[in-house]
């Protein structure tokens, strides 16, 4: 279901992870002709820079004098988003192991944030845009005109990330699988900069026993709402 909106418009989509942000966001951004950002691989890009040049991690001085000079960008061409670093194309770096590890507390540094949501306001304020991640409709897009909230039951999203790692032949376990999206729901929603957390006008969806699609177009009709109502 197609539908065209002739001016500019925001939709924030926030969750944890493995919640379907990314395939939600992607096909929504296609059926609106919307531009897509995945905010959350601009954080990934920022860790895979600073492991690929062997900065050390457990000193923040260090981590925020290389980002503050770090030339990052995002390129958009289709369906396709492309993050770049310094001049190359990062993008197939970004599902990594070793960046799934340190990519909560680098998005956790003051420094990152900033950086990182001056660059995605800069891109919302010339582009209808379907922006996902976890503090778009807190944070980064305060007055989205539209906010959704996506959550699901921490068995369905550990399914989904362990199916993920299955199709690349990552060999791991439902359990450690499991184990790691609670870790990563405590940490991102403790930490002292932008936690995720719901914005209290944003639209709840569960996604649990829902399709891509009939969240989509949920999300869809929300807008054909709002709009014929305005």
């Amino acid at each position: 279901m197609d539908i065209i909106v002739s001016d500019l418009f925001s939709i924030a989509i926030d969750g944890p992870v493995a919640v379907g942000k990314t395939v939600v966001g992607k096909k929504l951004a296609k059926a609106l002709r919307f531009i897509y950002l995945d905010t959350g691989l601009m954080y990934r890009a920022v860790t895979y820079a600073l492991l690929s040049n062997d900065i050390d991690m457990q000193k923040e001085s260090d981590i925020i004098e290389f980002v503050e000079n770090l030339d990052i960008s995002v390129e958009f061409s289709g369906d396709d988003q492309k993050v770049i670093v310094l001049g190359e194309d990062v993008s197939e770096f970004l599902r990594i192991r070793l960046v799934e590890d340190y990519v909560s507390f680098v998005s956790s540094i003051n420094l990152v944030r900033s950086k990182l949501v001056h660059l995605q306001r800069e891109i919302a304020n010339n582009n209808s845009i379907v922006m996902v991640g976890r503090d778009i409709g807190t944070i980064v897009l305060p007055n989205a005109d539209l906010k959704i909230f996506l959550t699901a039951t921490e068995i369905a999203r550990a399914s989904r990330r362990f199916r993920e790692r299955r199709q690349t032949q990552e060999k791991i376990d439902f359990d450690t699988v499991l184990e790691g999206v609670k870790n990563r729901d405590f940490k991102d929603s403790t930490r002292d900069v932008s936690p995720l957390k719901k914005s209290p006008d944003a639209i709840l969806l569960d996604t649990t026993e829902k399709s891509v699609e009939d969240v989509v177009c949920l999300i869809i009709e929300l807008i054909q709402k709002m709009r014929s109502v305005n």
